[in-house]
């Protein structure tokens, strides 16, 4: 019985520390199962997040790189491609942001993913319109604003994203702690059953120890996993003990270190990681020790240079912190480091640019203005003396024009090449503009600079550009400043420099011209200068008005009505000043198409007011410029607006001179061509002072010839000129052309004209110029500001 109960007791005991075995496995299985699973969905989520989160950051980066590179890119074409890559980042950058969204985000993450988001909308305007300014050329302007305001923006953003990253480390240290206490407690249930099953047999424990061999074995594989994404980091990782023994490299920082692991592996961080100063070379202090001494986080403050074991120096950008463990204490330090020898060959590359001119490698203008005020201030501060030269190249646009852009591009290169070995190696060489050159000739007299001067003008003169078997003469004006202690200020300086350069284009090109203040001919400049400025002002302020002088019929077979409408400009204070005031400073200026396109403009809206002066049928006569008769932009402008007016084309005549005409017939043909295609009449002014030539009159379409006054006042005393005056009138009928007589003066003139059969007469005799009523207003305000 007692045996049946022993082994009953025994069976009863092996069952039950069986049971209590299988319950303790069972139990441990499945808490061990569970950690497991938790480990590798932390590790999975954390990576995924740790991904996301570096996605944003590099496609941060690089966009702001290809925004750079977009702005600094001059070829359209590549422009636009930068716009397609810049875009496509954007695009990267807010998908991994959406689906970083989508996880399951703690406060913390959640705040900051806020703070990217509002840093984000604050810095993506000034991006788009640095990209627009680029786009259209403006890339001045979209550099400043990308260094002045977009720079600072997108480091919050990147900081905050750094932030973000750092949360994410702290959160996955968080969890394998959590990972790490729930194996302590697997590890204690196993130990308390196994202790309480050695009570009855070594099974327990052999299962407790397998329990424990199975949990190492897990906590090996996460240590590979946290292993592996260290090594997938781009930026190089070291890690030393409290002491700054090294004990981990990753494969990033062997490569920036040239150095493979299992040669640093218990050897002082020094030994191998130094860094200098990269301005002086000076030899900076270890940031780990710095980190760990400080027991604070540290960050590259000046630019620095890796100095590793071969030698080799590489720019990097550097943090260092310390690492700590139970109680606060520091156990280590961890150094992340980055090479930034790229950025950096960037940096200078946008220096440089933004300093010289693409197209010729001289320095631009804002370079040379800056250094043209440093020389200024020398010359007022020590009394040394300058010289400034300005040069205009007499026919770029000769080139341009028949070649193609890229002719013109290769002779402004050409020429600045030959222009810098020119000159001594302390002067400064600069295109500003165009076809426009400045030299800044340092510690050089006005009698040297003089020479150099006549050294340039002659190296141009006598050097040919030949394009598509073309050779072009081109030829250089000079305008040049003497720099000393008396000088003005820079704008001032330029100024003299540019109007000097004009007064030497003026007397004829390919002549040097010195300015002195004194100079008439610059004083003649600043007074047609203040013209222009006083026309262009007038036309913004639409203080231009118009008067009329009537024609008078001779023919009595003519019956309809005909004035010519004249200019006039009223000044601030009402005075009227006549056109040959203005005239010859809005041709220097090229103010004439607007002016003309005014003043038909102000015919036409006379013609369709309802209180227009003029009768149903009587003809307007206007003229135009040369300068509007070479200008295909201003016949556009005229055509539509004949086309968007209801006044009948019949009733306005345009006139233009015989010198205009001839001294551009072919483009004067087109031009009157197709207004007299439209129905206008043209007439051709002061017929008789030009080369008086019939045979052009064949091949354009002239209604009227208005004779010359000169010929008409003293033909009644002067035979010679009565008989100019019948003969232009006999073929001109011949060819039939009406005539028109100028400066009619007296009732015998008239008397001769009418015998004579000229159809028409202007003069005093026949009528004064009187003042017409003022046109109505534009009906979209701001249109004829805009056409001028």
């Amino acid at each position: 019985m007692s045996v049946n109960r022993t082994q009953l007791a025994l069976g009863l005991g092996f069952v039950g520390v069986l049971t209590l075995m299988a319950v303790l496995v069972l139990v441990a299985t499945l808490r061990m199962g569970e950690i497991h699973q938790r480990l590798e969905t932390i590790v999975e989520h954390h990576n995924t997040k740790k991904e996301l989160v570096r996605t944003m950051y590099t496609t941060a980066r690089e966009r702001v790189v290809t925004l750079q590179s977009l702005i600094n890119q001059a070829d359209p074409f590549e422009r636009e491609e930068l716009h397609r890559e810049f875009l496509e980042l954007a695009s990267h950058f807010i998908q991994a942001r959406s689906r970083f969204r989508t996880m399951a985000l703690d406060a913390t993450e959640r705040r900051l993913l806020e703070a990217q988001g509002e840093a984000t909308s604050r810095v993506r305007p000034l991006h788009l319109q640095a990209v627009e300014l680029a786009l259209s050329g403006q890339r001045d302007a979209a550099r400043r604003l990308t260094f002045n305001r977009g720079l600072p923006g997108q480091d919050q953003v990147l900081g905050t994203l750094e932030r973000l990253s750092e949360h994410q480390d702290s959160e996955s240290e968080r969890a394998l702690d959590s990972a790490s206490a729930a194996y302590a407690e697997a590890w204690w249930l196993l130990l308390g059953g196994g202790g309480a099953a050695l009570l009855l047999g070594g099974v327990i424990a052999a299962g407790a120890l397998f329990g424990v061999s199975r949990s190492q074995r897990e906590l090996e594989r996460e240590k590979e996993r946290v292993q592996t994404t260290l090594h997938s980091i781009g930026d190089g990782v070291i890690t030393t003990d409290a002491g700054g023994v090294i004990d981990y490299l990753n494969p990033t920082a062997e490569e920036l270190l040239g150095i493979q692991a299992q040669e640093t592996l218990s050897r002082p961080l020094e030994a191998i990681f130094a860094l200098e100063d990269e301005s002086t070379g000076r030899r900076l202090e270890h940031p780990v020790r710095e980190a760990m001494r400080e027991n604070s986080t540290l960050c590259s403050a000046l630019p620095s240079a890796l100095v590793r074991p071969d030698g080799e120096h590489h720019p990097i950008e550097h943090t260092a912190a310390p690492i700590r463990g139970d109680a606060e204490h520091v156990v280590g330090a961890v150094l992340i480091f980055r090479d930034v020898s790229e950025m950096r060959r960037l940096s200078r590359q946008l220096s440089y640019q933004a300093s010289h001119d693409a197209l010729t490698g001289l320095i631009n203008r804002r370079e040379f203005e800056s250094r043209l005020q440093g020389v200024l201030e020398s010359a007022h501060n020590d009394g040394a003396e300058h010289a400034l030269c300005y040069l205009d190249l007499d026919q770029f646009k000769l080139v341009n024009d028949t070649c193609g852009h890229a002719a013109g591009d290769e002779l402004l290169k050409q020429l600045a090449e030959r222009i810098r070995s020119r000159v001594r190696s302390s002067d400064t060489v600069a295109r500003l503009g165009g076809d426009e050159f400045g030299i800044l000739l340092e510690s050089c007299p006005l009698d040297r600079a003089r020479t150099i001067a006549e050294e340039l003008r002659e190296t141009v003169r006598v050097f040919r550009f030949v394009w598509d078997n073309q050779s072009f003469e081109v030829g250089v004006s000079i305008g040049l400043v003497p720099i000393d202690s008396d000088s003005g200020g820079l704008v001032g300086l330029l100024a003299a420099a540019d109007a000097a350069c004009y007064v030497a284009k003026d007397r004829g090109r390919g002549r040097i011209h010195v300015y002195q203040s004194d100079d008439a001919d610059l004083e003649r400049h600043h007074g047609e200068m203040e013209w222009a400025q006083r026309l262009r002002l007038a036309l913004d302020e639409d203080r231009f008005c118009l008067y009329c002088q009537p024609f008078r019929t001779l023919n009595p077979a003519l019956d309809d009505g005909f004035s010519e409408v004249l200019l006039r400009l009223r000044q601030e204070n009402g005075e009227i000043v006549p056109p040959m005031a203005f005239i010859p400073a809005a041709e220097r200026y090229s103010l004439m198409p607007a002016i003309d396109y005014w003043v038909v403009d102000r015919v036409i809206r006379l013609l369709e007011s309802s209180a227009t002066p003029f009768g149903a049928k009587e003809r307007l006569s206007v003229n135009l410029s040369g300068q509007s008769l070479s200008d295909p932009a201003t016949l556009q402008q005229l055509l539509e607006r004949l086309d968007e007016s209801a006044v009948d084309p019949r009733r306005l005549c345009f006139e233009i001179t015989e010198t205009a005409a001839v001294a551009n017939l072919s483009a004067a043909s087109e031009f009157i061509g197709e207004l007299h295609d439209r129905g206008c009449c043209i007439a051709l002014d002061d017929f008789g002072s030009g080369l008086s030539s019939f045979a052009y009159l064949k091949h354009m379409p002239v209604d009227l010839l208005k004779i010359d006054g000169a010929f008409i006042r003293d033909m009644l005393e002067d035979p010679t000129d009565r008989a100019f005056v019948e003969s232009i009138n006999q073929i001109g009928h011949i060819m039939g052309i009406q005539t028109v007589a100028e400066f009619v003066e007296n009732d015998a003139l008239i008397e001769a004209l009418e015998e004579m059969g000229i159809d028409y007469g202007q003069g005093f005799a026949i009528g004064h110029p009187t003042p017409l009523p003022a046109a109505e207003p534009p009906l979209e305000a701001g249109a004829d500001t805009a056409r001028a």
